[in-house]
């Protein structure tokens, strides 16, 4: 999903979004910088000044996660506004090769925060391959969670 949005407070201050879920209102997102949003802020999304939407700020989770509501919609914002969500060590932000890239070939439905990159190597070819001497394939659904996109803490460490 193209959940990596962009914004602007109307202070002026710029934030980051990376929509969680997409669907009806509330959905959750994780906010940077997350301690600066006040509930009931209105963030302004408008990539190169064209103005596409809204996200109001509704309820701090913890860890940097909100609940917020999107206007129009979050399909339509990420849909206008929204940029492939690299993962943080990968310390720059997605180009257009990316979209194709960074997709496994069992992608099938929507949901996962980031690419389950273990399987990125992995082409139509080569599975077609496996299964042609005499692999047996299970299918599963594998969506990433938002715990790659943060960083460990001292007491992640020792659970």
């Amino acid at each position: 999903m193209p959940a990596r949005i962009f914004g602007e407070r109307e202070t002026g201050g710029a934030v980051e979004f990376l929509f969680l879920n997409q669907g009806d209102n509330p959905i959750r997102a994780l906010i940077r910088p997350s301690k600066k949003i006040k509930v009931g802020e209105r963030i302004r999304i408008a990539p190169d000044g064209n103005e596409v939407g809204y996200v109001w700020a509704k309820r701090h989770i913890g860890g940097g996660e909100w609940l917020v509501d999107v206007e129009p919609s979050a399909e339509h914002v990420m849909a206008v506004a929204g940029a492939l969500p690299l993962p943080p060590y990968m310390h720059r932000a997605a180009s257009a090769v990316d979209v194709e890239r960074y997709q496994t070939v069992f992608a099938k439905e929507l949901g996962a925060v980031a690419a389950p990159t273990a399987g990125l190597h992995l082409t139509d070819s080569i599975i077609k391959r496996l299964r042609a001497s005499g692999v047996d394939l299970a299918e599963i659904v594998l969506h990433v969670g938002i715990g790659t996109f943060r960083t460990l803490r001292p007491e992640d460490i020792e659970a």
